[in-house]
C-alpha cells in the first residue's frame, strides 16, 4: 500500500463488508456514495471511487467523512443495488493512503473496528490492537470548514460539467 508520504506498506489484513439489497432499502447509511474521477481536483481521484458514507478522507489536515461532502453531482450517493462489498485496509497504525490517488484512511487499529467486518476472526492474536489506537488526523464531520469544502467541490463539480445525480424514491422500495 502507498501512503500519503509516497511509503509502500505492507497490507497486514482486508476487512469484507458485504450488504445486500434489503440492508441498503432498510439503511441508506449503507448504501455507497461515489466520487467521481477530478471531483477534488486533475487526476483526485483517477477514477471514480466508491466508499461507504462514514469512510473518511484526509482533507486540509483532517479526517473527513465522505458523506459530510455529498453534493449530488460529483459525490453522491447511490440507491441501492442488488448488493455492495467493502474492503477496508489495515496496515498498522492508523494512517493515510491513497486510492485512486485519493487520500483516505486505514482501518483503525483495534479489534472493535474489525469486529464490523464478515471475515472478523476473534482467534486472529496476530493483529493485537495499538495501545494508543490513535487516528491519524483531527476528525470533523461539520462546522465552518466543511461547508467551505462543500461549496469548493459543488462549484467544481458544476465547472466540471457533473450531471445532478437523481435518486428516485422507488429505488428505495424491497424487490
Amino acid at each position: 500500500m502507498r501512503t500519503l508520504g509516497g511509503q509502500f506498506v505492507p497490507l497486514r489484513w482486508r476487512g469484507t463488508r458485504r450488504y445486500t439489497h434489503k440492508q441498503m432499502v432498510l439503511n441508506a447509511m449503507v448504501c455507497p456514495i461515489t466520487v467521481r474521477a477530478d471531483a477534488f481536483a486533475c487526476g483526485v481521484p483517477q477514477r471514480n471511487l466508491r466508499i461507504s458514507q462514514m469512510h473518511a478522507l484526509y482533507l486540509e489536515g483532517t479526517l473527513i467523512p465522505v458523506s459530510a461532502l455529498a453534493n449530488g453531482r460529483s459525490i453522491f450517493i447511490e440507491p441501492p443495488s442488488l448488493s455492495v462489498e467493502y474492503h477496508h485496509l489495515d496496515i498498522g497504525p492508523h494512517g493515510i493512503i491513497l486510492a485512486e490517488g485519493t487520500p483516505t484512511e486505514s482501518l483503525l487499529n483495534n479489534d472493535a473496528s474489525r469486529r464490523g467486518f464478515d471475515n472478523y476472526d476473534p482467534r486472529i492474536t496476530m493483529f493485537p490492537d495499538d495501545p494508543a489506537c490513535s487516528q491519524a488526523a483531527p476528525w470533523i464531520e461539520a462546522g465552518e470548514m466543511i461547508a467551505a469544502l462543500q461549496q469548493r467541490y459543488a462549484r467544481r463539480a458544476e465547472q466540471q460539467g457533473f450531471p445532478l445525480h437523481h435518486v428516485d424514491e422507488a429505488d428505495f422500495l424491497l424487490v
